[in-house]
Protein backbone atom coordinates (compact mmCIF):
# COMPACT_ATOMS: atom_id res chain seq x y z
CA UNK A 1 0.00 0.00 0.00
CA UNK A 2 1.67 3.50 -0.84
CA UNK A 3 1.47 5.88 1.72
CA UNK A 4 0.42 9.66 1.39
CA UNK A 5 3.34 11.09 0.41
CA UNK A 6 3.56 8.55 -2.57
CA UNK A 7 4.60 10.58 -5.71
CA UNK A 8 1.90 9.96 -8.43
CA UNK A 9 3.91 9.66 -11.32
CA UNK A 10 8.00 7.92 -11.75
CA UNK A 11 9.85 8.96 -14.85
CA UNK A 12 12.39 5.80 -15.56
CA UNK A 13 15.27 6.87 -17.52
CA UNK A 14 17.67 4.01 -19.29
CA UNK A 15 20.75 5.46 -19.88
CA UNK A 16 23.64 4.29 -22.02
CA UNK A 17 26.14 5.27 -23.86
CA UNK A 18 24.40 9.03 -24.52
CA UNK A 19 26.96 11.62 -23.36
CA UNK A 20 26.03 13.52 -26.70
CA UNK A 21 22.22 14.02 -25.92
CA UNK A 22 21.42 13.36 -22.76
CA UNK A 23 22.07 16.91 -21.17
CA UNK A 24 19.34 18.01 -23.80
CA UNK A 25 16.95 15.08 -22.95
CA UNK A 26 16.80 15.54 -19.26
CA UNK A 27 16.75 19.59 -19.37
CA UNK A 28 13.86 19.25 -22.06
CA UNK A 29 11.94 17.14 -19.36
CA UNK A 30 12.64 18.66 -16.26
CA UNK A 31 13.09 21.82 -17.10
CA UNK A 32 12.94 23.47 -13.32
CA UNK A 33 15.34 23.20 -10.91
CA UNK A 34 13.69 21.75 -7.86
CA UNK A 35 10.64 18.55 -8.83
CA UNK A 36 7.81 19.19 -7.13
CA UNK A 37 6.79 16.02 -4.93
CA UNK A 38 4.58 14.40 -7.30
CA UNK A 39 6.90 13.42 -9.68
CA UNK A 40 10.06 10.90 -9.01
CA UNK A 41 13.10 10.55 -11.42
CA UNK A 42 14.76 7.14 -11.34
CA UNK A 43 18.13 7.68 -13.75
CA UNK A 44 19.41 4.36 -14.33
CA UNK A 45 22.97 4.13 -15.91
CA UNK A 46 23.15 0.74 -17.35
CA UNK A 47 27.47 0.67 -17.26
CA UNK A 48 27.65 3.33 -19.31
CA UNK A 49 31.40 3.85 -20.79
CA UNK A 50 31.14 7.23 -21.43
CA UNK A 51 30.66 10.53 -19.75
CA UNK A 52 27.19 9.74 -19.71
CA UNK A 53 27.06 9.00 -15.50
CA UNK A 54 29.00 12.29 -14.74
CA UNK A 55 26.64 14.17 -17.01
CA UNK A 56 23.56 12.20 -15.03
CA UNK A 57 25.41 13.15 -11.63
CA UNK A 58 25.81 16.34 -12.49
CA UNK A 59 22.31 16.95 -13.18
CA UNK A 60 21.46 15.12 -9.83
CA UNK A 61 23.32 17.65 -8.06
CA UNK A 62 22.06 20.41 -9.62
CA UNK A 63 18.09 19.49 -9.08
CA UNK A 64 16.23 19.33 -5.60
CA UNK A 65 13.25 16.73 -5.11
CA UNK A 66 12.90 12.86 -5.85
CA UNK A 67 15.54 12.16 -8.38
CA UNK A 68 17.75 9.10 -8.09
CA UNK A 69 20.86 7.59 -9.60
CA UNK A 70 21.59 4.15 -9.89
CA UNK A 71 24.80 2.69 -11.23
CA UNK A 72 24.30 -1.00 -13.08
CA UNK A 73 26.15 -3.61 -14.84
CA UNK A 74 24.85 -3.03 -18.08
CA UNK A 75 21.97 -5.58 -18.78
CA UNK A 76 20.44 -3.92 -21.95
CA UNK A 77 17.45 -1.83 -21.73
CA UNK A 78 14.25 -3.97 -21.07
CA UNK A 79 16.51 -4.72 -17.91
CA UNK A 80 17.30 -1.14 -16.44
CA UNK A 81 13.66 -0.88 -17.68
CA UNK A 82 12.94 -3.82 -15.08
CA UNK A 83 15.23 -2.47 -12.60
CA UNK A 84 13.34 0.93 -12.77
CA UNK A 85 10.33 -0.21 -12.52
CA UNK A 86 10.88 -2.55 -9.33
CA UNK A 87 12.21 0.43 -7.62
CA UNK A 88 9.25 3.20 -8.93
CA UNK A 89 6.88 4.47 -6.16
CA UNK A 90 4.47 6.48 -8.15
CA UNK A 91 1.14 5.03 -9.62
CA UNK A 92 2.35 6.01 -13.13
CA UNK A 93 5.12 5.06 -14.82
CA UNK A 94 6.18 6.81 -17.53
CA UNK A 95 9.64 5.07 -19.44
CA UNK A 96 11.61 8.10 -20.97
CA UNK A 97 14.35 7.34 -23.59
CA UNK A 98 17.93 9.23 -22.75
CA UNK A 99 18.25 10.58 -26.36
CA UNK A 100 15.02 12.03 -26.73
CA UNK A 101 13.19 15.25 -26.54
CA UNK A 102 9.48 16.85 -25.00
CA UNK A 103 8.13 19.95 -25.71
CA UNK A 104 8.24 22.62 -23.31
CA UNK A 105 5.71 21.70 -20.56
CA UNK A 106 5.27 18.24 -21.30
CA UNK A 107 5.19 16.88 -17.91
CA UNK A 108 2.49 19.44 -16.07
CA UNK A 109 0.51 18.44 -19.07
CA UNK A 110 0.19 15.46 -18.39
CA UNK A 111 0.07 15.34 -14.81
CA UNK A 112 -3.56 17.16 -15.20
CA UNK A 113 -4.50 14.87 -17.41
CA UNK A 114 -4.14 11.97 -14.88
CA UNK A 115 -5.80 14.72 -11.90
CA UNK A 116 -8.46 14.44 -14.50
CA UNK A 117 -8.85 11.27 -16.07
CA UNK A 118 -7.40 8.76 -13.34
CA UNK A 119 -10.40 7.57 -12.56
CA UNK A 120 -11.73 6.32 -16.11
CA UNK A 121 -8.42 5.05 -17.66
CA UNK A 122 -5.30 3.51 -17.39
CA UNK A 123 -3.04 4.15 -20.01
CA UNK A 124 -2.46 7.74 -21.83
CA UNK A 125 -1.19 7.70 -24.82
CA UNK A 126 1.05 11.13 -26.19
CA UNK A 127 1.26 12.69 -29.27
CA UNK A 128 4.33 11.55 -30.92
CA UNK A 129 7.03 12.80 -33.14
CA UNK A 130 9.37 11.43 -35.24
CA UNK A 131 13.02 13.35 -36.15
CA UNK A 132 16.35 12.65 -37.52
CA UNK A 133 19.35 15.03 -36.82
CA UNK A 134 19.64 17.83 -33.91
CA UNK A 135 16.41 19.51 -33.97
CA UNK A 136 12.81 18.84 -34.96
CA UNK A 137 11.99 20.69 -37.80
CA UNK A 138 8.22 20.89 -37.17
CA UNK A 139 5.74 20.08 -34.16
CA UNK A 140 4.64 16.85 -35.70
CA UNK A 141 4.99 15.21 -38.91
CA UNK A 142 2.20 12.54 -38.94
CA UNK A 143 -0.18 12.85 -41.13
CA UNK A 144 -3.14 11.87 -38.62
CA UNK A 145 -5.60 14.18 -37.08
CA UNK A 146 -4.88 13.41 -33.15
CA UNK A 147 -7.83 14.49 -30.77
CA UNK A 148 -8.53 13.69 -27.25
CA UNK A 149 -10.66 11.22 -26.70
CA UNK A 150 -11.26 7.94 -24.54
CA UNK A 151 -11.39 4.66 -26.03
CA UNK A 152 -11.66 0.76 -25.14
CA UNK A 153 -8.40 -1.11 -26.09
CA UNK A 154 -9.14 -2.50 -29.45
CA UNK A 155 -9.77 0.51 -31.00
CA UNK A 156 -5.94 1.70 -28.90
CA UNK A 157 -4.51 -1.46 -30.48
CA UNK A 158 -6.66 -0.38 -34.20
CA UNK A 159 -5.15 2.58 -33.93
CA UNK A 160 -1.07 1.58 -33.54
CA UNK A 161 -1.70 -1.24 -36.37
CA UNK A 162 -2.95 1.21 -38.61
CA UNK A 163 -0.18 3.36 -37.68
CA UNK A 164 -2.25 6.43 -36.43
CA UNK A 165 -0.53 5.71 -32.61
CA UNK A 166 3.20 4.87 -31.71
CA UNK A 167 3.47 1.33 -30.16
CA UNK A 168 6.78 1.98 -28.28
CA UNK A 169 6.72 1.78 -24.69
CA UNK A 170 7.88 6.21 -24.85
CA UNK A 171 4.63 7.14 -26.57
CA UNK A 172 2.15 6.59 -23.26
CA UNK A 173 2.40 6.46 -19.60
CA UNK A 174 0.27 3.89 -17.55
CA UNK A 175 -0.37 2.58 -14.34
CA UNK A 176 2.04 0.82 -12.41
CA UNK A 177 -0.28 -1.56 -11.77
CA UNK A 178 -1.00 -2.69 -15.32
CA UNK A 179 3.04 -4.23 -14.56
CA UNK A 180 2.50 -5.46 -11.11
CA UNK A 181 -0.88 -6.92 -11.46
CA UNK A 182 -0.30 -8.98 -14.63
CA UNK A 183 3.25 -9.69 -13.75
CA UNK A 184 4.35 -8.21 -16.74
CA UNK A 185 7.82 -7.20 -17.17
CA UNK A 186 10.29 -6.36 -20.08
CA UNK A 187 11.62 -9.38 -21.67
CA UNK A 188 15.65 -9.14 -20.84
CA UNK A 189 18.20 -9.83 -23.85
CA UNK A 190 15.64 -9.43 -26.69
CA UNK A 191 15.53 -6.12 -29.15
CA UNK A 192 11.73 -4.48 -29.95
CA UNK A 193 10.85 -5.70 -26.51
CA UNK A 194 7.95 -3.03 -26.31
CA UNK A 195 6.37 -4.55 -29.15
CA UNK A 196 4.13 -7.24 -27.21
CA UNK A 197 4.50 -5.42 -23.73
CA UNK A 198 2.57 -2.28 -24.85
CA UNK A 199 -0.61 -4.39 -26.42
CA UNK A 200 -0.50 -6.24 -23.33
CA UNK A 201 -0.87 -2.87 -21.31
CA UNK A 202 -4.02 -2.24 -23.69
CA UNK A 203 -5.39 -5.68 -23.22
CA UNK A 204 -5.31 -5.30 -19.55
CA UNK A 205 -6.74 -1.84 -19.36
CA UNK A 206 -10.33 -0.50 -18.86
CA UNK A 207 -10.04 2.39 -20.74
CA UNK A 208 -7.23 4.24 -22.85
CA UNK A 209 -6.95 8.25 -23.12
CA UNK A 210 -5.72 9.51 -26.22
CA UNK A 211 -4.01 12.85 -26.33
CA UNK A 212 -4.41 15.61 -29.54
CA UNK A 213 -1.69 17.81 -31.51
CA UNK A 214 -2.95 20.16 -29.31
CA UNK A 215 -1.07 18.90 -25.79
CA UNK A 216 3.21 19.33 -25.61
CA UNK A 217 4.65 16.15 -28.23
CA UNK A 218 7.04 13.69 -27.15
CA UNK A 219 10.14 13.93 -30.02
CA UNK A 220 11.63 10.58 -30.59
CA UNK A 221 15.04 11.02 -31.91
CA UNK A 222 16.36 8.64 -34.91
CA UNK A 223 19.82 8.27 -34.74
CA UNK A 224 22.42 6.02 -36.71
CA UNK A 225 23.21 4.14 -33.75
CA UNK A 226 19.63 3.19 -32.37
CA UNK A 227 17.89 -0.13 -31.97
CA UNK A 228 15.52 0.85 -34.26
CA UNK A 229 17.93 2.81 -36.93
CA UNK A 230 20.51 0.36 -37.19
CA UNK A 231 18.86 -2.91 -38.58
CA UNK A 232 21.27 -5.52 -39.57
CA UNK A 233 19.69 -8.98 -40.78
CA UNK A 234 20.32 -10.32 -37.42
CA UNK A 235 17.98 -7.48 -35.83
CA UNK A 236 15.28 -7.69 -38.68
CA UNK A 237 14.90 -11.51 -37.86
CA UNK A 238 14.44 -10.33 -34.06
CA UNK A 239 12.30 -7.53 -35.17
CA UNK A 240 10.17 -9.93 -37.45
CA UNK A 241 9.60 -12.31 -34.46
CA UNK A 242 8.71 -9.67 -32.12
CA UNK A 243 6.40 -8.36 -34.92
CA UNK A 244 4.80 -12.10 -35.05
CA UNK A 245 4.62 -12.70 -31.41
CA UNK A 246 2.40 -9.77 -31.20
CA UNK A 247 -0.20 -9.79 -33.89
CA UNK A 248 -0.88 -14.21 -32.86
CA UNK A 249 -1.48 -12.94 -29.20
CA UNK A 250 -3.74 -9.85 -31.05
CA UNK A 251 -5.61 -12.44 -33.51
CA UNK A 252 -6.41 -14.60 -30.55
CA UNK A 253 -7.78 -11.53 -28.60
CA UNK A 254 -9.20 -9.24 -30.75
CA UNK A 255 -10.82 -11.09 -33.48
CA UNK A 256 -13.29 -7.84 -34.22
CA UNK A 257 -10.08 -6.19 -35.94
CA UNK A 258 -8.94 -9.08 -37.50
CA UNK A 259 -9.17 -6.88 -40.92
CA UNK A 260 -6.21 -4.58 -39.30
CA UNK A 261 -4.03 -7.94 -37.58
CA UNK A 262 -4.29 -9.23 -40.86
CA UNK A 263 -2.53 -6.22 -42.51
CA UNK A 264 -0.54 -6.21 -39.87
CA UNK A 265 0.77 -9.10 -41.03
CA UNK A 266 1.44 -8.98 -44.30
CA UNK A 267 2.98 -6.01 -43.97
CA UNK A 268 5.35 -7.30 -41.40
CA UNK A 269 5.61 -10.77 -43.48
CA UNK A 270 6.85 -8.22 -46.24
CA UNK A 271 9.09 -5.74 -44.66
CA UNK A 272 11.31 -9.59 -43.46
CA UNK A 273 11.04 -10.99 -47.07
CA UNK A 274 12.21 -8.07 -48.84
CA UNK A 275 14.81 -7.68 -46.64
CA UNK A 276 15.99 -11.02 -47.12
CA UNK A 277 15.72 -10.93 -50.80
CA UNK A 278 18.21 -7.64 -50.56
CA UNK A 279 20.78 -9.50 -48.50
CA UNK A 280 20.79 -12.45 -50.88
CA UNK A 281 19.40 -15.21 -48.80
CA UNK A 282 16.52 -16.38 -51.51
CA UNK A 283 16.52 -20.00 -49.30
CA UNK A 284 15.41 -18.13 -46.12
CA UNK A 285 13.46 -15.91 -48.50
CA UNK A 286 11.35 -18.80 -50.17
CA UNK A 287 10.60 -20.28 -46.63
CA UNK A 288 9.00 -16.88 -45.19
CA UNK A 289 7.11 -16.42 -48.02
CA UNK A 290 5.69 -20.39 -47.28
CA UNK A 291 5.35 -19.88 -44.14
CA UNK A 292 3.07 -16.61 -45.20
CA UNK A 293 0.97 -18.60 -47.71
CA UNK A 294 0.44 -21.26 -44.57
CA UNK A 295 -1.75 -18.18 -42.68
CA UNK A 296 -4.02 -18.68 -45.40
CA UNK A 297 -5.01 -14.88 -45.54
CA UNK A 298 -7.28 -13.78 -48.15
CA UNK A 299 -6.77 -10.29 -49.64
CA UNK A 300 -10.38 -8.95 -47.94
CA UNK A 301 -9.33 -10.22 -44.72
CA UNK A 302 -5.68 -8.23 -45.13
CA UNK A 303 -7.73 -5.23 -45.97
CA UNK A 304 -6.74 -2.29 -43.57
CA UNK A 305 -8.22 1.44 -43.60
CA UNK A 306 -8.25 3.35 -46.61
CA UNK A 307 -5.39 4.84 -46.27
CA UNK A 308 -3.07 1.59 -46.07
CA UNK A 309 -5.09 -0.96 -48.92
CA UNK A 310 -3.42 -0.22 -51.86
CA UNK A 311 -0.21 -0.58 -50.23
CA UNK A 312 -1.54 -3.63 -48.25
CA UNK A 313 -2.44 -5.13 -52.01
CA UNK A 314 0.46 -4.42 -53.60
CA UNK A 315 3.12 -6.41 -50.48
CA UNK A 316 -0.06 -9.17 -50.32
CA UNK A 317 0.61 -9.74 -54.21
CA UNK A 318 4.36 -9.28 -54.25
CA UNK A 319 4.24 -12.20 -51.28
CA UNK A 320 2.51 -14.42 -53.66
CA UNK A 321 4.52 -13.94 -56.17
CA UNK A 322 6.60 -16.67 -57.37
CA UNK A 323 10.33 -16.25 -56.08
CA UNK A 324 11.96 -15.38 -59.22
CA UNK A 325 9.53 -12.92 -59.93
CA UNK A 326 10.06 -11.25 -56.46
CA UNK A 327 13.63 -11.31 -56.99
CA UNK A 328 12.85 -8.06 -59.34
CA UNK A 329 11.66 -5.97 -56.82
CA UNK A 330 15.49 -6.38 -54.59
CA UNK A 331 15.70 -2.60 -54.57
CA UNK A 332 12.70 -1.79 -53.88
CA UNK A 333 12.09 0.07 -50.07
Amino acid sequence: MQSKNSPIVSIIIPIYNVEKYLDEALNSLLSNRIIDEDVEVLLINDGSTDSSEKIVQSFVDTHEGRISLYTKVNGGLSDARNFGLHRAQGRWVYFFDSDDIVDYNFLEDLKNEIYKNEKYVDLIAVPTNKFYGEVPESKHSSKHKLSDQIVSPSVYIEKILTREREIATWSYISKKDLYLDNSLLFPVGELFEDQLITVMLANYSAAILLLGWQHPTHQYRQRAASITADITISKAKKQFEAEKRKDQFLLKKYPNIQYAIFADFVAVYFAYFIRLIKDGNIGRAKQIRSEFLGLNISIIQALSDKKRTVKTIIKFCILYMPIHFSGMIKYIE
